[in-house]
């Protein structure tokens, strides 16, 4: 078979898939469809691409080169979704995040992600006219993906466009164009780093889908540009492959320690504390990690919410049973979620720390197993 007749046949594969995803899989088959048909569909599609480019060599220098200025940018671009998640907060994940959710989720998402780049990377370039072919795939990919977006979102036409479609096209645009400069393992780190940390994270950051998309077309726009540029000096990029081989990571890694430790010792608006007890069960276990928001005006809190505040130079976690008023001043009964587990004692605006958020589960158990060998509970 010629190469074009086995692009060709691919793709209309492909255009199949798409045409029966809306009319046929989808409406009848849609719990088999993420953890059965789609996977078994790209894994038979790249099985096929496979035997048709076994012999194709495809060769660039320049590809690890490549891949480690776009993981570069896309842990940035992490870094920078999560921090912002300190000033618009967080939400919990619509994702399993147990073992066998996460596993299923990465199976199901982030490895058929990989298929699909593998294969892209093989049409783009298996033929001498790249160009067209880039064109072409592009469009399809883009297809693909907003073939079942339509059927799981009420947008109106105006806001499909700007919230699904642009978003789609953009991505599918990048990756066809770090095919065509023969930068797979590039593909691999835009499509896996970024889905495979929103599968393994237990909270995203509440800001509005517009803010999302902005930030995500400004990523997309910084890989082109970074890559693109790189191409247009290689003699350049010689040097620094010889000469920075490890400063990028170590700066990378500098950076992350430094948030992290931040984090920890509360620089940010939100802060975490491992839960040492068992007074908050079922909803805050040992071991279990809160975060909470500072808290400087009380007047927000009710009855009923879950604050962290000091008592005994230690800080405790516990809900809001009652608020009352005595001289114009605020005192505040708490209690835990157990069954007799009522204070004895009351609080005042001076010992409140912050709001409770969410909990992201075992992540304190490190710290909640040195308090308790300490006697700090």
């Amino acid at each position: 078979m010629k190469k074009g007749q086995k692009l060709v046949t691919i793709l209309v594969l492909i255009m199949i898939y798409i045409v029966l995803l809306p009319t046929c899989i989808l409406p009848f088959f849609s719990r088999y469809y993420t953890y059965i048909i789609n996977p078994i569909f790209w894994t038979l599609l790249t099985i096929l691409t496979y035997h048709f480019y076994k012999k194709v060599k495809i060769k660039n220098k320049y590809n690890r080169y490549f891949a480690k200025l776009t993981f570069y940018i896309s842990l940035a671009f992490i870094i920078l979704v999560f921090l912002s998640g300190f000033v618009f907060g967080f939400t919990p994940t619509s994702y399993d995040n147990s073992l066998v959710g996460i596993i299923k989720n990465i199976y199901c998402f982030v490895v058929v992600l990989l298929l699909q780049e593998y294969i892209r990377y093989y049409l783009i370039n298996s033929v001498r006219r790249k160009t067209k072919v880039y064109f072409l795939i592009t469009l399809i990919f883009t297809l693909f993906d907003l073939a079942l977006t339509f059927r799981l979102t009420t947008y109106s036409v105006l806001n499909h466009i700007l919230i699904t479609t642009i978003p789609t096209f953009s991505i599918n645009a990048l990756c066809s164009y770090l095919a065509y400069k023969k930068s797979l393992y590039s593909s691999f780190i835009v499509k896996a780093v970024l889905t495979t940390t929103f599968l393994l994270v237990p909270v995203i950051p509440n800001f509005k889908t517009s803010i999302f998309i902005i930030l995500e077309l400004l990523y997309y726009l910084a890989i082109y540009l970074s890559i693109a540029r790189a191409n247009k000096n290689l003699s350049d990029v010689d040097n620094k492959i010889k000469i920075n081989k490890n400063k990028g990571l170590k700066y990378t890694v500098l950076t992350i320690v430094t948030i992290i430790v931040s984090f920890i010792i509360g620089v940010f608006y939100f802060a975490p504390l491992a839960i040492s007890n068992d007074l908050m069960e079922p909803n805050l276990s040992f071991g279990d990690m809160a975060i909470y928001k500072k808290v400087n005006d009380i007047s927000i809190l009710r009855p009923d919410d879950v604050i962290v505040y000091v008592k005994d130079k230690k800080l405790t976690v516990k809900r809001i049973e009652s608020m009352t008023s005595r001289n114009g001043k605020i005192y505040i009964q708490t209690k835990g979620d157990k069954p007799n587990t009522l204070s004895d004692y009351l609080i005042t605006k001076e010992d409140i720390i912050g709001l409770y958020q969410f909990k992201i589960p075992y992540a304190g158990y490190p710290s909640a197993i040195i308090y308790k060998l300490l006697g700090r509970v």
